[in-house]
């Protein structure tokens, strides 16, 4: 997920640490979630185009 509402851990880490970690602070990790997410759809692209 690209966002921590879209997790069950992100949900959790933001309810245990209200204070710390808060949506917006989640924001500065969107450009690696993003690119992992990225990085991921292009690996299967690659096996999926091995296999043929």
């Amino acid at each position: 997920s690209l966002l921590s509402v879209g997790s069950a851990a992100g949900v959790a880490v933001m309810g245990v640490d209200r204070k710390n970690y808060t949506f917006m602070s989640h924001l500065k990790w969107v450009p690696a979630i993003a690119l992992g997410y990225v990085a991921s759809i292009v690996s299967w692209w690659f096996v999926t185009m091995g296999l043929r």
